[in-house]
């Protein structure tokens, strides 16, 4: 079975759980998939709104540099340490899952350095204490099929981030992923906007 590791925002196991059952109620899809883990995280004057290049853009995306890393380290002091502990990540279906349950789906999925990924800001709204982060995700793997031809998986997602400044650290309190487009190859398989219930 292969394992897709999608550090980008805690939206991991949930992307995950989401492509899984959505293609294995397909007989095309009844083979081998496991749900991907997407696990992405991070991330001045009152109401700065900033734009791709701009520093807090820079900064945030910094910050799920450092999400990724310990992700991918199953590291989960260091992941615990930039959320709040009140965490909340929601899938495109509307299913949530707190820090402690993600962390513990994290642990359950095997490191597959294989797999390409980057999580890039789109916009950061900075109102006092709270930033509001617009970033998509990308992955991409590349492995032999089962009938030995080459067989590329990609996952794109969107995702709205809440960030909250405390003791003058920011920490990651909610993700919700707005979109998913899962792709084998090129061809598009799986398209899903978020609907809330």
């Amino acid at each position: 079975m292969t394992s897709l590791e999608m550090p980008g925002a805690p939206r991991a196991v949930h992307v995950a759980g989401y492509i899984s059952a959505t293609l294995s109620r397909s007989p095309i899809f009844m083979t081998k998939f496991v749900p991907a883990l997407i696990v992405a995280a991070a991330f001045a004057a009152p109401s700065a709104f900033a734009q791709a290049s701009s520093p807090a853009n820079v900064k945030f995306n910094d910050l799920y540099a450092k999400l990724k890393a310990a992700m991918a380290e199953r590291n989960t002091s260091a992941i615990s340490a930039m959320l709040t502990p009140d965490f909340i990540s929601e899938d495109v279906s509307g299913k949530t899952e707190t820090g402690e349950q993600m962390m513990t789906e994290l642990s359950k999925v095997p490191a597959d350095p294989a797999r390409k990924s980057e999580t890039t800001v789109i916009s950061a709204d900075i109102k006092g204490d709270t930033a509001n982060i617009v970033q998509r995700y990308h992955s991409s793997l590349a492995k032999p099929g089962s009938d030995g031809q080459a067989k590329v998986t990609d996952i794109d997602t969107e995702s709205q981030d809440t960030w909250k400044l405390i003791g003058g650290v920011w920490h990651l309190s909610r993700t919700v992923t707005e979109t998913l487009e899962y792709r084998v190859n090129g061809k598009l398989l799986a398209k899903k906007a978020h609907s809330p219930g």
